[in-house]
């Protein structure tokens, strides 16, 4: 698990460079050490019918990790691991940084019309994946000056990669994805550990 974080927070830092955009003079605090969640990530296949279809990532401040897997996946059922204290600050920087905190679904759908209606195309997601990523912060300051304290902020777009690939002028749009995508890398490292719920 040793820098496995900081590898994609390189390639964060790369990926924000190519596209022009620039790192966010944002500060944040959570409580560590602590059985608060900090970060959770859900992803539900739209044409799955089921109890059982959604793969989840939850992350506390004490830097354990729970990830479930639906029971359709290669992996199936509950998983663990730990991140460091600067593994953990890494996670949540990047999706501070590629703007989770800042993202505006209603500005983004008005966003999309426009791009649509200029080009007379449409765009239709169907039985959609749904992701949702939350992330729950004692304190963020977006900028100097600007506190905020007990921040939650939640987003849950459909198709999400699909949205980001069709409307790649929207910024905010392909930044999520990309945040979205660092999120399914750590679900699928390779060094999570099967919980035994026997013990």
């Amino acid at each position: 698990m040793n820098g496995y974080l900081s590898k994609c927070v390189i390639l964060a830092l790369v990926l924000l460079c190519l596209t022009g955009t620039t790192w966010a003079q944002s500060d944040f605090f959570f409580v560590e050490n602590s059985d608060e969640v900090v970060l959770r990530y859900t992803r539900t296949p739209g044409e799955l019918a089921g109890t059982d279809t959604t793969t989840s990532l939850t992350v506390f401040g004490s830097g354990r990790v729970n990830i479930h897997f639906p029971l359709h996946g290669k992996r199936q059922g509950d998983y663990e691991m730990t991140l460091t204290k600067a593994e953990l600050n890494e996670l949540v920087a990047t999706m501070v940084n590629f703007g989770v905190m800042e993202y505006d679904a209603l500005a983004v759908a008005a966003e999309q019309r426009a791009i649509m209606q200029a080009t007379n195309m449409g765009y239709y997601t169907g039985d959609a994946d749904i992701s949702t990523i939350e992330i729950r912060l004692a304190r963020y300051s977006p900028e100097v000056g600007l506190e905020q304290f007990d921040i939650q902020k939640q987003v849950s777009p459909l198709a999400l990669q699909s949205q980001a690939r069709h409307f790649d002028s929207i910024q905010s749009l392909v930044n999520l994805a990309t945040a979205e995508r660092q999120l399914i890398k750590l679900i699928n490292n390779r060094n999570i550990n099967p919980v035994n719920l026997a013990e």
